[in-house]
């Protein structure tokens, strides 16, 4: 997913650098991408001589003539190049309690990052939420947005999210995305593992998006303590949130947008002018589905008709009363037993896809109402 996710930004990408080597699969789906070159920055021996276990699931990528791998520290190969060298960076370090890890996530690192990719490039940032505190994973966060002036938050596993950071403040440009991604080598890769929890479309890949450049000028304004090499305080607290096993769950959940209405997110405007169809709703529901999250469950009811929701939400649902007939006081015991028995009624009626239904819309916008008052 990483290494497909950047070509939504720039679709027409040529030259891409990626920090850390891994399995290959990263630089094998950069790669697939028609007319692009790659560069691979690997630090450790045994991670390189080791590729050749994982040739069944990323090729001989290393083999192709596109691809350089540098042994090296990734932060003395971007010193080394030259600016405006990238259109795509693609780190996916190892978690930043290890060892010198956590200067991969520092002002100084974004910042070099910054300056070697050309004007509107973009890079794409893993990061994780396990093991690790709010108030950490909003620095890191934040370390990155005190540097670019616009990052995207996408879901990928239940513990892992991808930011996407650029210079250019202006959404991308979902046409030539699309374009991008009917590429058959693009296709082949996207569909070649074979696994459904995995996006292998452009409507996937959209609705994994968790919030825009707003949300983070929102969370990291007034933000001042970023991570530096020079003072390395993510070495320090990074093991110990991990000992701890603390969870960044709150943070995550306010930076997931997807069911606050009128958000103005991509996917919500790639389906104002390509609606979706039945096969292209079954397979989005199918991808959804694959690996549940629990805060996509109003996008999946969204996709299916009430007929097929749980029998205690279809039962409540269904039995909703206008809420313009009803007494203010009759609104607030409604709100109260939706929040006990159908929070995702009271709290999230709308999505990207249309609202799960239009009455269970409105109680929504009723009940959010009445939190807001309070």
């Amino acid at each position: 997913m990483l290494g497909h996710l950047g070509f939504l930004f720039v679709p027409q990408a040529e030259d891409a650098f990626i920090v850390g080597l891994g399995t290959g699969q990263t630089a094998a789906a950069v790669v697939s991408h028609p007319g692009v070159r790659v560069t691979v920055a690997e630090l450790s021996e045994g991670v390189i001589e080791a590729q050749q276990l994982f040739v069944p699931y990323s090729g001989h990528v290393l083999e192709r003539p596109e691809v350089t791998l540098v042994h090296g520290d990734a932060r003395q190969v971007l010193r080394a190049a030259r600016p405006e060298t990238f259109d795509l960076v693609v780190s996916e370090p190892s978690n930043p309690w290890i060892v010198g890890i956590a200067d991969l996530f520092t002002q100084d690192h974004f910042e070099r990052v910054r300056s070697r990719l050309k004007p509107g490039g973009v890079l794409v940032q893993w990061i994780h939420k396990y093991q690790i505190g709010d108030a950490l994973f909003k620095d890191t966060l934040c370390t990155l947005r005190h540097v670019f002036p616009a990052v995207w938050a996408f879901r990928m596993s239940l513990g892992e999210v991808a930011l996407v950071a650029s210079d250019r403040t202006t959404e991308p440009d979902l046409a030539a995305a699309a374009q991008a991604f009917l590429a058959p080598a693009v296709v082949a890769k996207l569909r070649g593992h074979g696994l459904t929890l995995i996006p292998d479309s452009l409507d996937e890949l959209l609705a994994t998006q968790l919030s825009g450049p707003a949300t983070f000028d929102a969370i990291c304004q007034g933000f001042s303590r970023p991570f530096r090499e020079r003072r390395p305080r993510l070495d320090y607290e990074a093991p110990r949130d991990m000992f701890a096993r603390r969870s960044a769950e709150q943070l995550r959940r306010e930076i997931d947008r997807r069911t606050v209405r009128g958000e103005p997110l991509l996917l919500s405007r790639w389906l104002a002018t390509h609606p979706l169809d039945e096969p292209r709703k079954r397979a989005l529901f199918d991808f959804l589905m694959a690996d549940p999250h629990p805060l996509e469950e109003p996008m999946r009811l969204a996709l299916v008709p009430p007929d097929r929701w749980p029998p205690v939400l279809r039962s409540v649902a269904l039995a909703l009363p206008d809420p313009g007939t009803l007494s203010s006081a009759e609104r607030k015991t409604t709100c109260d037993t939706l929040a006990q028995r159908t929070p995702v009624i009271a709290e999230a009626g709308h999505t990207p896809l249309g609202p799960i239904s239009v009455r269970a819309a409105a109680w929504t916008d009723v009940c959010s109402e009445r939190r807001a008052s309070r």
